[in-house]
Order: structure tokens, then sequence, then C-alpha cells
């Protein structure tokens, strides 16, 4: 703000905000997306819609779960868009493990399998691993309830 002599400057308000700090070294993120797959072919279509709310979990590659730094396990909740994110990953062998939104069922499976690779060079970048997703359908039950006067498990 300049001010000439004799001048007045009010209301200038001026906030810190705290350092984001920079991802510790050697680390990547794994990301995807949660989505309905309307016809249920379990490939992402671009006019298939994203599915908020849905937790997924890192686990080890032997299905542990991947613990914080605070011993807390790791998971992440997907946006309104159906997109998901785990930040801050070292290389190795992972899971990443679904938990199955209530009304939906799935055309892909629940686990994936995912290995994050070393840097291609000795102190290089990690390469990020996307397009992890999950495809979910709409679930129904249908059915007919009736009485089995001879018990054979049949409707007859």
């Amino acid at each position: 703000v300049t001010l000439a002599a004799g001048g007045a400057s009010p209301n200038n308000n001026f906030g810190e905000v705290t350092p984001v700090p920079p991802p510790p070294a050697n680390t990547t993120f794994i990301a995807g997306t949660v989505w309905l797959d309307s016809n249920k072919d379990g490939v992402f279509d671009a006019n298939e819609k994203g599915i908020g709310g849905v937790t997924l979990a890192l686990l080890d590659a032997g299905g542990n779960p991947v613990l914080d730094g605070k011993g807390n396990p790791v998971t992440t909740t997907t946006d309104s868009s159906g997109n998901y994110l785990f930040p801050n990953v070292s290389p190795g062998g992972y899971r990443i493990g679904e938990t199955q939104p209530t009304q939906y069922g799935s055309s892909t499976p629940n686990l994936l399998n995912v290995f994050v690779a070393g840097p291609a060079t000795p102190g290089g970048p990690l390469t990020p691993v996307t397009r992890q997703n999950f495809g979910e359908t709409p679930a129904t039950l249908s059915g007919s309830v009736y009485v089995d006067t001879n018990k054979d498990g049949k409707r007859n």
C-alpha cells in the first residue's frame, strides 16, 4: 500500500497462512475414481458419473492396513465427483480396498493390487499411480414369496 503524505488507507487487512510442507522425499500418490457403471461393462466411460462418499483403505501387499504416523489405518473418501487420492505413498506393493457403497453392486473387483515403482534414475521422481478405478452398478433385489406346502424348495 502506498500512501501520499497525510493520506489514510483504512481497512487493509493482511492474513498469514501456514505454509504447506512439501511431501516427504521419495513418495508419490495413488488415485482413482469410484463411478456408476451405468452399462455394467466394467469400463469407465466418458458419460458415466462418479460416486461421492465412498471409503477406501490403503493396505500393504499382504492385505494388512497401512498405518499413518499416529498408528491409524490410512483411509480416504471419494469427493463429490467420485475421485480419491492417497498422497505420500512410498515405493512398494499395495492393495486398495473399497468399502462397498450401499445400494450398489460391483462391476469391478472391490480390491485392487497396486505397485508403486521406484525412481527410474537414482534420486529421480516417482511416477504417480492413477486410474485405480472401482465400478458400481445399481443394486436390485426381486423375487416372490410363496408357501412351499410340499417343502421341496420349488414354486409348484
